[in-house]
């Protein structure tokens, strides 16, 4: 492992508790967008179709996919604390956590699915 090497998921968790996660969520999302543009041939930026774009893109995305994932758990959850009494506290942290991962698992199935669909239905 190089020496410089630093876990991002580290590094979330050091952003200043006056930050909102809500703008880390929002900031990270507009990033992702052009890490993913580095990824795929880009018609928009005009990047070259080489293997050290795409390795800078998914770089790019290993970096950035920290700040999406680590608040948004802890968001969900606060959103929605002052809709209910504080005795539901434990259920809404369960159910929370429960339709986190639920999503993040029907993602990573439904994504290479709709993903090789599109790729040959277009040829792209």
């Amino acid at each position: 492992m190089p020496i410089f090497y630093i876990p991002t998921s580290i590094i979330v968790q050091k952003v200043p508790n006056g930050v909102q996660k809500r703008a880390i969520l929002i900031m990270a999302s507009f990033l992702s967008f052009f890490s993913n543009l580095c990824v795929g041939p880009s018609n928009i930026f005009v990047l070259p179709n080489n293997i050290y774009v795409m390795m800078l893109g998914q770089a790019l995305r290993g970096m950035i996919d920290p700040f999406t994932l680590v608040p948004s758990l802890p968001e969900m959850i606060e959103s929605v604390m002052p809709l209910y009494p504080a005795s539901a506290e434990t259920e809404i942290n369960n159910i929370s956590s429960g339709m986190f991962n639920m999503f993040l698992g029907i993602g990573q199935i439904f994504g290479p699915l709709f993903g090789s669909i599109v790729t040959k239905a277009t040829n792209f």
